[in-house]
């Protein structure tokens, strides 16, 4: 039946996969509140907030808002993704608190889920709202293993090899030869390990963008010293440095020389 106000979204977001709707096993919150000052920055109008959007919750408050990792205020940790489409406004136009049953967990499509209002597939915060996801329960339907969301498994490898954003969680199990790991476009949430289990060398290649204690924007490691490679075994993360994305380095092992240390060849 029409209505007395202008048409503000007219598409159905399909925001779950899987099956009959009740066979699902989806986890809802009840007794939540959406604030009225909660936000879809990419609709129009902004006080429409879409099913799919990822929320957080204000610590003082109590009350959802727009999922945002710069936040201080709570809402920069992931409570849940927003249901069904609803407005925190009045028929007067005034904005209000509405209640909110927030999905906690559920499997969910991915390319219906919105970050601050922009699609999460592309989004610079996309693998750290895959991993959060994950953690609660969900399963997108475009990664079934969560292997984007950063699951910990073992890739052999035997030579070079450049990185993409698919390999996140990947730990490279480097033998019998040399082996330059090419990383991906730096994107915040990306995990990488690599083991060397043969007297070869590693090298770790980035863009200027690896941070060690002797060169915060390093180009490259690599570990050159023959006898000191076997078990070599480390650690590369992509984190927001203030407002500067870098792949933070570390060491997960040492070796048992006198030095206790592997001697390395920093690029620049």
């Amino acid at each position: 039946m029409p209505g007395v106000s202008d048409i503000t979204n007219s598409n159905e977001t399909v925001l779950l996969w899987g099956g009959h709707f009740n066979a699902l096993g989806i986890v809802r919150k009840s007794g939540e509140i959406l604030a009225s000052n909660a936000a879809d920055a990419g609709n129009t109008p902004t006080t429409d907030i879409r099913a799919g959007l990822l929320l957080g919750k204000d610590t003082t408050t109590g009350k959802l808002e727009e999922w945002d990792t710069t936040q201080t205020d709570g809402t920069e940790n992931l409570f849940g993704v927003n249901p069904v489409l609803v407005s925190n406004l009045d028929p007067y136009g005034t904005a209000r608190d509405v209640q909110c049953t927030p999905i906690i967990k559920a499997p969910l499509v991915a390319g219906s889920l919105l970050i601050k209002g922009s699609a999460l597939v592309g989004h610079a915060d996309e693998f750290v709202a895959r991993a959060a996801l994950a953690n609660m329960g969900c399963l997108l339907d475009d990664d079934v293993g969560n292997l984007k969301a950063g699951t910990r498994r073992q890739v052999q490898l035997n030579g070079d090899t450049t990185l993409t954003s698919a390999d996140n969680g990947s730990v490279l199990v480097c033998h019998t030869a040399d082996a330059a790991i090419t990383l991906p476009t730096i994107v915040r949430g990306l995990k990488f390990e690599a083991i060397m289990c043969a007297d070869q060398e590693l090298s770790i290649i980035g863009s200027d963008n690896i941070q060690l204690p002797e060169d915060t924007t390093a180009n490259s490691v690599t570990f050159t010293t023959s006898g000191e490679q076997v078990g070599c075994h480390v650690i590369v993360e992509a984190v927001l440095n203030n407002a500067t994305l870098a792949w933070q380095f570390g060491m997960l092992k040492t070796v048992f020389e006198a030095d206790d240390f592997f001697a390395r060849t920093v690029g620049t």
